[in-house]
């Protein structure tokens, strides 16, 4: 009889190992990081346990300035072409962003989004065009937060736009942007998929606390 629950025991436990196994199997694969972007890993920051910024290649610098980790590490401001990238672990104690509803709904936080200072000065501007869509990034549906604007003034122009992504994790959400910035039209596209790789990449690779 023993033998038998001996036995039985042991099936168990090899057959959770094959489950945990196949679990591993399935787990999000990490993509590669983005040619010629350099990512710096920084550790015990804000709300995350890791998370790697884009500190050197294709635009990417860091301002040494900014905010501190949790053993009183000045972690610098990671910038592409002088516009600051902004990382939020936590929106829902953010006094930036007003949430009013389910903080780790990506719609409703939008909406908060829209009259927080991150989106209002852009949603102003003339012949602003949105693009809100839902997109999957490393396992997680964020939303995707595109504004841009085209101005013209004679042989001038300009087009001014920020890049974002609302995370939802656990009961609220975190946030990832580029500040409103502005290039020439010739190198939006250019600019655009570079943010987008690095904003990507930083949210597939993110690990937080809880």
């Amino acid at each position: 009889m023993k033998k038998q629950i001996l036995s039985l025991v042991i099936l168990i436990v090899v057959l959770s190992s094959c489950a945990t196994s196949k679990k591993t199997a399935k787990s999000i694969v990490v993509p590669d990081s983005p040619d010629g972007i350099i990512f710096t890993k920084v550790l015990n920051y804000k709300q995350f346990a890791c998370i790697l910024f884009p500190y050197e290649g294709k635009g990417f610098s860091k301002q040494e300035s900014g905010s501190f980790n949790d053993t009183g590490d000045m972690v610098p401001t990671a910038k592409f072409y002088g516009a600051h990238i902004n990382i939020f672990g936590d929106l829902s104690t953010s006094n930036f962003v007003k949430v009013d509803g389910n903080k780790s709904d990506v719609n409703v936080i939008l909406e908060g989004l829209k009259q927080s200072l991150f989106l209002k000065s852009l949603l102003r501007k003339d012949n602003v065009v949105e693009q809100y869509t839902n997109v999957e990034v490393g396992g997680i549906v964020c939303k995707r937060v595109l504004l841009s604007s085209h101005f013209t003034k004679g042989n001038y122009s300009t087009v001014y736009y920020t890049l974002g992504y609302i995370v939802p994790h656990n009961e609220t959400a975190a946030y990832f942007q580029i500040e409103k910035t502005k290039t020439n039209p010739a190198s939006f596209e250019e600019h655009l998929k570079l943010v987008d790789e690095a904003l990507k990449y930083m949210i597939a690779t993110v690990e937080f606390k809880d």
